[in-house]
């Protein structure tokens, strides 16, 4: 079987069963589910004038707690009111990606090298595709008047070419499965004892006391990073991106009626800028273009066994769902985009607020009364209800909420 896959491929893989188990898992979906990127452009000073108005005026209309909607590069976004770690000034972001700049101009009067950066959300990569998001985002830059600082003004899709003005800093692969059987396994909370780790990796588990729902192997951030997780779980009660169900859907998947996905698990391979510059690669062309290789490596690296009774644990058979992820890796980086998705947070979102205006209510009147009392709730609630918009700031905090969740229902 390995050898179908060439000799680069093969040399990464161990002397071990690698067929998993038949049934033990369907695979309902693999791709790149974050990608960040920087770039080495210069940022026309006009356009750094117009953020920095953008973002005093966010500041002055919010008091620094609420980004507000901007047009840039012909796209709708919201600039954050403050910038981010490392020396980045402003933030932009709409519900497909982000882009950080610097300031143009160094404190020592310089053009800042590499000012620019985009980090690729979940919910544009599994709508639109890499290839795609690459391009608005390229489009977005140069209709704002940004140029290569290199002087080189004649863009092409050489990756030499490509590799002297970008850098890829993280690349997240996923794969989902659908496995009962593995959600029993997890239930036993054994599976640490199965994991096969190079010298140095460590692992965590987070979960419950019957369950394990998250395994990492590999902490590191600037490294290659395992992790298998309760997807279902964490849609549900975590990012709410039932979306998903839409990509699952295509291959076989039933949305079940309590909205819940049971028995739904993500290895997600997360590889950190040391891990992609120490094995020759600098731009995502160049690591997409081995990306099958770098998987491979992951996989079984940082891999989960399946004990047999021989001594040397490296000996033993490759675990069914890293079988599955193997056998993927054929196609990885070949996703058919979904299109746009809408969530249904929103709606979620206002039951849950209700619940707890209902539980304040309760709360109000058992400690006005020492017990509820169904009419004097109803009183406070209505009383409240009338000081909302008498509020001298109603106006500015009712723009905040609108600001706060223009976003919401976008697939992010």
């Amino acid at each position: 079987m390995p050898t179908r896959r060439g000799l680069e491929i093969v040399r990464l893989i161990p002397n071990i069963n690698i067929e998993g188990q038949a049934g033990y898992a369907k695979l309902l979906g693999h791709n790149f589910d974050s990608v960040q990127e920087c770039y080495d452009l210069f940022m026309p000073i006009k356009v750094a004038d117009r953020l920095d108005i953008a973002q005093k005026a966010a500041n002055e209309k919010f008091d620094g707690e609420q980004a507000e909607t901007i047009q840039f590069g012909g796209e709708n976004f919201q600039i954050w009111c403050g910038g981010a770690t490392g020396g980045i000034k402003w933030v932009i972001e709409n519900d497909d990606f982000q882009l950080f700049f610097n300031s143009p101009i160094t404190k020592y009067g310089e053009v800042k090298k590499w000012g620019v950066g985009v980090r690729y959300k979940s919910a544009g990569l599994w709508e639109y595709g890499i290839i795609f998001l690459k391009q608005r985002v390229m489009a977005v830059l140069f209709q704002e008047g940004f140029s290569l600082l290199n002087g080189d003004n004649e863009i092409n899709d050489n990756v030499e070419f490509i590799k002297s003005w970008q850098r890829v800093n993280r690349v997240d692969y996923a794969f989902d499965f659908y496995s009962e059987k593995f959600s029993f396994e997890m239930k036993n909370q054994r599976l640490v004892e199965n994991l096969i780790l190079p010298s140095g990796v460590k692992y965590m588990t987070v979960g419950t006391s019957t369950t394990t729902e998250t395994l990492t192997a590999g902490m590191n951030r600037k490294g290659a990073q395992i992790q298998i997780y309760d997807k279902g779980k964490e849609i549900t009660e975590a990012s709410g991106k039932i979306w998903m169900f839409k990509v699952w859907e295509k291959n076989g998947f039933i949305k079940p009626e309590d909205g819940k996905a049971k028995n739904v698990w993500r290895l997600e391979i997360r590889f950190g800028k040391g891990f992609i510059q120490d094995r020759g690669a600098l731009c995502f062309e160049e690591f997409n273009g081995k990306l099958q290789n770098k998987l491979c490596e992951a996989i079984f690296k940082r891999r989960l066994a399946v004990p047999d009774g021989r001594k040397h644990r490296e000996d033993w058979d490759l675990h069914p769902i890293f079988a599955e992820a193997y056998r993927a890796t054929d196609m990885a980086g070949k996703y058919a985009p979904i299109g746009r998705q809408q969530t249904q947070k929103a709606e979620e979102l206002y039951l849950m607020l209700g619940k707890q205006i209902k539980g304040i209510g309760r709360s109000m009147d058992v400690l006005k009364n020492g017990e509820y009392h169904d009419e004097s709730a109803k009183t406070n609630l209505i009383k409240l209800s009338g000081e909302i918009s008498s509020d001298k700031k109603h106006k500015n905090k009712e723009e905040k909420a609108q600001e706060r969740y223009k976003l919401i229902s976008e697939a992010k």
